[in-house]
Parts: structure tokens; C-alpha cells; sequence
């Protein structure tokens, strides 16, 4: 659990901040979350129905979830030194908090009744998420590029 604290805590900070948007390294943290996030996924995963299932609706749920995020990022050239910038709304953050709350409940109340599965499914909400807001941030952050040329 203390884990679950030290990740909403670094993600916190991450996320409330304006930072300034590198295409070159905006995709390692997504690339890395696919790499552990489906080692967690492919140690627990049976292919049953009702697995492929949930697995589904997570991915589905963590698509709209992104697309809302990535809409809602608040992208724009900076006054003083000109480069495009991305911040996270308030709104993102809890939301984004609110799913790794949930996941590490239900994980914790998993081990002993037999919902590992269901909470390493839940993880792909997160992941498809931001795999999507980051996209989204990469498609403005080109808009502004072409406008400012």
C-alpha cells in the first residue's frame, strides 16, 4: 500500500505542474507502463469469457477516459520562452488518483478473495488512458508547430 502512496504522491507533483512537451520522450513512460502493466495482465490472466470480458470493458473504459483527458489537457505556447507547454486540469489529476485508489483496493481486498485478476484487469484503464492523453497532447503540440511556422 505504501507503494500505491509514493506513486499518487510523485504523480501528483508530475501532473499539477506545466512542463514543456518533448515528442522524443513522451512516449517512454507509456511504453513502460505496456511493458509492466501487461507482465502484471499475462501472470494472472485466464482465458475464460468472463476474463476477456472485463479485460474488454477496462480497455474500452480506459479509452474514453483518455480521449476526455487528452481533451481537456491544457496545451499552449509559453509567454516567455516560446515552447508549447501541457498541463493537467485538477480534474485529471483526481480522476486519474480515483483509478489507482480504486485498483489498489481492490487489489489489497483481491488476495483474499480471489479478485487479482479483476484488479491487474483494472490496471488497463489507467494504461489506455494515458497511452490516449498522451496522444492527444502529441496531435495539439503538432497544431502548434505547424500554426507557429
Amino acid at each position: 500500500m505504501i507503494n500505491y502512496l509514493m506513486i499518487m504522491i510523485i504523480s501528483v507533483f508530475m501532473l499539477a505542474r506545466e512542463r514543456v512537451i518533448r515528442p522524443k520522450t513522451m512516449w517512454i513512460t507509456p511504453a513502460l507502463l505496456v511493458f509492466a502493466i501487461g507482465m502484471g495482465i499475462a501472470s494472472t490472466f485466464t482465458v475464460t469469457i468472463l476474463n476477456i470480458t472485463i479485460l474488454l470493458i477496462c480497455t474500452i473504459a480506459g479509452f474514453i477516459l483518455g480521449i476526455w483527458r487528452g481533451k481537456i489537457e491544457q496545451v499552449r505556447i509559453h509567454p516567455t520562452h516560446g515552447k508549447v507547454t501541457s498541463k493537467t486540469p485538477l480534474f485529471g489529476i483526481i480522476l486519474f488518483l480515483v483509478l489507482i485508489l480504486l485498483r489498489a483496493v481492490i487489489g489489497h481486498w483481491g488476495e483474499t478473495h480471489n479478485l487479482v485478476s479483476l484488479g491487474n484487469d483494472m490496471l488497463m484503464i489507467p494504461l489506455v488512458s494515458v497511452c490516449l492523453r498522451r496522444y492527444y497532447v502529441y496531435l495539439k503540440f503538432k497544431q502548434f508547430r505547424v500554426a507557429s511556422l
